[in-house]
Order: C-alpha cells, then structure tokens, then sequence
C-alpha cells in the first residue's frame, strides 16, 4: 500500500510541512495523485514534468 507525499513550502516563514495523503493506494495511484496536484498548480510545471518521466524525486529549485 502506498500513501502520496509532498511537501507545502511557506515562502513568508521559509518553512517546508510534509502533507501524506490517504493511504490504500497502488504505487502508480500514488503517483498519480501526486500528479494531479503538481499539473493542478502552473508555477510547478518543472516538477510536473520532471514526475511525469518517473522520477522519485524533483527539483524546483536551489532549496527545494
């Protein structure tokens, strides 16, 4: 069973909080909410694309 991740990154304190989503999934369910919710938010397209190749992780940028 597998659960989604990510991860909420707070620019105004510079804080990053872990989100785990709803368990039960298959991997390639949890892959594709993740999915979902990186295609859901223009400013993260890089990171769509790069979980689009199957990635297991992803860079945004220098910090995250």
């Amino acid at each position: 069973m597998w659960n989604p991740l990510h991860i909420n990154v707070s620019l105004d304190d510079l804080l990053a909080s872990p989100m785990i989503g709803a368990g039960g999934f298959t991997r390639d369910e949890a892959r594709s909410a993740v999915q979902r919710i990186l295609d859901a938010d223009p400013t993260l397209n890089s990171a769509a694309e790069q979980w689009r190749t199957d990635a297991e992780r992803v860079r945004v940028g220098p910090k995250v």
